[in-house]
C-alpha cells in the first residue's frame, strides 16, 4: 500500500501550521535552517532517496534548536516512520510512530490531528507485523481522534478510512470494508482526493467480483477511472 503521497500533503499543511506558530523573531535562523532540511527531507522522499532521507533526519535530531519546536520535531519523527516503513523496516518503523504517539501526548497535549496522522503511519507500518485484529484496532483510533478539517492538507480521514476497508477487503469481511470505502469517499470526493477515490473504487471493484457482481463491478472499475 503506498501513501507517500499523503503524508507529503499531510505535512507540509502541518509545517505551514508549525511555523505560524512558533516563529518569533529570535528564532528565525533556528526555523529557517529546520524547514530547509524539512524541505530536503520532502524532496529526497519524493525522489525515493530514503536512505538519504534517514540521514538528514538524523541530522536534524543532532541540533540542538529542534528540541525548542516540538511540532517540526513531530514532524520528522512522522517521517522517520514512514521512510522506514518504505525501507520495509516496518518493526522500525512501528516505534517510531509509537515514538510520535508519546510525544504528541506528552509534548503536544494530545492534539488530535497529529495523534491521528501517527496512528495511521502506526497502522501501516504494524500491517506487515501484526496480526489484522490489531491492525483494524490502530485505525479505529486514528478515526476516533481525527477531526474533520474542511482542507486536504488537513483532513486525513479519507486515507485513514480506506487504509481500513482495504485491510477489511484482505480479510473477506466485505461489509466492512464496503462501508469505511464508502466512508472514505465521503470525505474524498469533498476534498477532491480523486486518487483515493481510484483506490477505494478499484477495491470496491474487487469485492463486487469477489461476491460474484459483475455488474457492480464493472460499474467500479469505470467510476475509479473517472
Amino acid at each position: 500500500m503506498n501513501w507517500k503521497w499523503i503524508y507529503i500533503l499531510a505535512f507540509i499543511g502541518l509545517s505551514f501550521s508549525c511555523q505560524n506558530k512558533e516563529q518569533t523573531p529570535s528564532n528565525t535562523e533556528a526555523i529557517l535552517q529546520i524547514d530547509s532540511s524539512l524541505n530536503k527531507v520532502l524532496l529526497l522522499m519524493d525522489s525515493q532517496e530514503f536512505d538519504k532521507a534517514l540521514s538528514l533526519v538524523g541530522d536534524v535530531y543532532q541540533l540542538k534548536a529542534i528540541n525548542k519546536f516540538p511540532e517540526k520535531k513531530y514532524l520528522f519523527l512522522c517521517f522517520e516512520s514512514e521512510i522506514l516503513y518504505y525501507n520495509a523496516l516496518f518493526d522500525l518503523g512501528a516505534d517510531k510512530a509509537k515514538e510520535a504517539i508519546l510525544f504528541v501526548n506528552k509534548q503536544l497535549k494530545g492534539d488530535a490531528l497529529k495523534l491521528g496522522n501517527a496512528y495511521n503511519l502506526l497502522g501501516i507500518n504494524a500491517e506487515n507485523i501484526e496480526p489484522a485484529y490489531q491492525v483494524i484496532e490502530i485505525y479505529q483510533n486514528s478515526l476516533k481522534v481525527l477531526p474533520d478539517h474542511h482542507n486536504p492538507l488537513y483532513s486525513n480521514i479519507a486515507h485513514t478510512a480506506s487504509n481500513l476497508g482495504q485491510l477489511y477487503a484482505q480479510e473477506k469481511k466485505f461489509d466492512k470494508a464496503k462501508k469505511w470505502l464508502h466512508h472514505s469517499n465521503q470525505f474524498a470526493l469533498r476534498d477532491s482526493q480523486y486518487r483515493t477515490v481510484s483506490i477505494n473504487y478499484e477495491t470496491l471493484a474487487k469485492v463486487a467480483l469477489a461476491e460474484k457482481n459483475n455488474t457492480l463491478a464493472k460499474a467500479m472499475l469505470d467510476s475509479c477511472l473517472v
